[in-house]
């Protein structure tokens, strides 16, 4: 992750999905934990990121049940800064 984020231009956004560790029951990703994040383990990769949006779960796609971790970060600093804004509803 770290060749990633300091590839990120200014004010550049990176989005990253992929499977978690988990105790339940899983349908899909890889077969081990050794290719799956650790709990906060994305997010404290992007730690030197401005994070938007973090999310870790479990869901169902094409019927078979996956979890993962999910973050949206933009490669910016600065005491203010401006954030998309979201349409609740």
């Amino acid at each position: 992750m770290p060749d990633i984020t300091e590839a990120l231009t200014p004010d550049g956004v990176l989005f990253v999905q992929h499977h978690l560790r988990t105790d339940a029951p899983v349908d899909g990703g890889p077969s081990g934990d050794r290719y799956r994040f650790a709990s906060n383990e994305l997010l404290r990769a992007c730690l030197g990121l401005t994070v938007l949006h973090y999310a870790e779960r479990t869901e169902i796609r094409d019927g078979g049940r996956n979890a993962v971790a999910e973050i949206v970060a933009r490669n910016s600093s600065g005491h203010r800064q401006s954030y998309p804004e979201v349409e609740w509803g």
